[in-house]
């Protein structure tokens, strides 16, 4: 049965996802260390960067089965981590 669905799922390995928890752990710094506390934001910019993050993972596992799921989810994921990062104002 093993050899009926490819086993994928090596989201670990990708760089997306070693970027993508980069940006997780910098945004998390961030807005722990200069938001101040109750705003709004901070949950918003941290939430977006674990979904980025997660969406990865689970575009990684549905690989296996659905190509169609697994570009779905990585969209979802490069959508989400577009906005966490902060604007500079110019």
């Amino acid at each position: 049965m093993n050899d009926l669905i490819l086993n994928t799922g090596n989201y670990k390995n990708l760089l997306s996802y070693k970027k993508a928890d980069i940006i997780f752990r910098i945004t998390y710094f961030f807005c722990n260390k200069f938001l101040s506390r109750g705003d709004r934001t901070i949950y918003q910019m941290i939430q977006a960067a674990r979904s980025g993050k997660q969406n990865i993972v689970e575009g990684s596992a549905a690989s296996s089965t659905s190509a169609k799921a697994e570009i779905k989810l990585i969209n979802v994921a490069k959508a989400s981590l577009r906005y966490t990062q902060p604007r500079l104002l110019i």
